[in-house]
């Protein structure tokens, strides 16, 4: 008897669950565990406009209503039967999944999240835990670890509880998880206040962020540490706005002359910076050489309390080459009569 294909794998399936005699009613679609996150905003204080909504704002910091599918992980818990959860995430493994995007034609925050490998509720209707994060990293032990490398953003989800009763259900009212970002976005511009501050300082040929974090670790479900063992980062050689390429080689990149003509020269997701913290730059130049430069923290709006680079914020920093003139003022001293003549024999 011919049987079409499709039938004919369908039929080995079902008489494979029959000989077994499992019981598929606990593990139905309807126990599946679904899965719905919204993207935390950026908080932008005073530059918003300059931020944009494509899939990843400047290629690494993702912002709400991205476009296209991100790799994520999950961690679980499971309740046991008498009621407890284990009592960390030492022995849980990590979960690969992909956050959906939106569609472009919209602005909705909230997508579906798919798991590599499908997960079902208990089956005796105990809870389960969840934590979410990205970029996935390295899990061991129950701690992520990423590397900090100015382009990748870090993000980490509340832990929620759910089971298999509608209404405790992931996804539903009260359990969409949020991602919220754990680092802080530099977004660098520049220009020369005037024609002869370009002539003397030139085209940027690099710019450096001195002792960054190596790693950020995060001990599940809520504790993040970055490292103590510091490098200089090279900022992200794009533009924040749509991620395109910034090019410091040959002569350096061209600055622009007054405010107007402002010329984006990078940026750096970077751990944030706290208000008894330092954030130090290092400018090199063609004509000037190199520079080194403090970066002013930010204050609250009474001007006198600092707040530093806060986590979850985006802030566009300005550099302005300026020249100082050098206006040297002079007296002519009063002569002084020497009574012994300089006798030069001959």
């Amino acid at each position: 008897m011919f049987f079409p294909l499709g039938g004919m794998l369908l039929a080995v399936a079902l008489l494979a669950g029959c000989s077994k005699k499992k019981d598929f009613s606990t593990f139905n679609s309807g126990d599946e565990i679904r899965i719905s996150a919204g993207a935390a905003s950026i908080s932008v204080g005073s530059t918003k406009s300059d931020i944009m909504r494509p899939t990843r704002a400047g290629d690494g910091a993702i912002q709400a209503g991205h476009t296209s599918d991100l790799d994520v992980a999950f961690a679980r818990l499971d309740e046991g039967a008498a009621g407890a959860y284990p009592a960390d995430y030492s022995g849980a493994s990590a979960l690969n999944a992909t956050w959906k995007g939106t569609l472009a034609s919209t602005d909705a925050d909230t997508t579906d999240i798919v798991f590599a490998t499908k997960q079902y509720y208990l089956s005796s209707g105990k809870g389960t835990k969840l934590v979410g994060w990205y970029p996935r990293g390295t899990f061991n032990s129950g701690v992520v670890t990423v590397a900090i490398d100015g382009d990748s953003d870090i993000l980490l989800t509340q832990e929620l509880e759910g089971n298999k009763v509608d209404g405790s259900r992931f996804g539903q009212t009260g359990k969409i998880f949020n991602f919220d970002h754990q680092l802080t976005w530099l977004k660098f511009a520049v220009y020369a206040a005037d024609a002869d501050a370009k002539d003397v300082w030139g085209n940027i040929t690099s710019i450096k962020l001195k002792d960054q974090a190596e790693n950020c670790e995060i001990t599940l479900p809520a504790t993040v540490v970055f490292s103590t063992a510091l490098k200089d980062m090279n900022i992200v050689a794009k533009k924040y706005s749509d991620g395109t390429a910034v090019d410091y080689s040959g002569d350096g990149l061209v600055v622009g002359v007054a405010e107007a003509n402002k010329v984006e020269c990078g940026y750096a997701l970077i751990p944030p910076v706290k208000p008894d913290g330092a954030l130090t730059l290092v400018l090199d130049t063609a004509v000037g050489g190199q520079k080194e430069v403090s970066i002013s923290l930010p204050k609250a709006a009474d001007g006198t309390t600092v707040l530093g680079f806060e986590v979850g914020k985006a802030y566009e920093i300005r550099l302005i080459f300026t020249v100082s003139e050098i206006k040297p003022t002079a007296t002519i001293t009063d002569w002084i009569e020497v009574s012994d003549p300089v006798e030069i024999p001959l």
